[in-house]
C-alpha cells in the first residue's frame, strides 16, 4: 500500500476512496493506519479469505469473470507461510 503505482491501480480499478485515504495518511505519516483504512469492500474485491469452501468458491467466482492471472500471497492463522501453503494445497484437494 506505500507503492504510488498500486495505490494509482486501485484508484483507477474503483477504489478511490480507500486509496486517497491511504495517500494521506502515509503523508502525515499515520502509515500505522494503513490496515484500518483497508475497507472490507476493497480487501473482499482483490483478495480470497476464509475456510476451504469460500477461498474455492471465490476463485471459481474470479475464473467465471474472466480472471487469469492471480498473485498468491498465502498466509495463515495458523502459522507462517509454509503452512499457508500446505493448507492451499489441501484446498484445492
Amino acid at each position: 500500500m506505500r507503492l504510488p503505482n498500486y495505490k494509482n491501480y486501485w484508484i483507477e480499478a474503483g477504489s478511490e476512496e480507500e486509496m486517497l485515504a491511504i495517500r494521506d495518511a502515509i503523508a502525515r505519516g499515520e502509515s500505522q493506519r494503513i490496515p484500518e483504512l483497508m475497507s472490507d469492500r476493497w480487501l473482499q474485491d482483490v483478495t480470497l479469505f476464509g475456510n476451504a469452501t469460500e477461498v474455492r468458491e471465490g476463485f471459481e467466482a474470479w475464473l467465471a469473470a474472466g480472471v487469469r492471472t492471480l498473485i498468491v500471497v498465502a498466509s495463515s492463522t495458523r502459522g507462517g507461510q509454509m503452512v499457508a501453503a500446505e493448507e492451499l494445497i489441501q484446498a484445492f484437494r
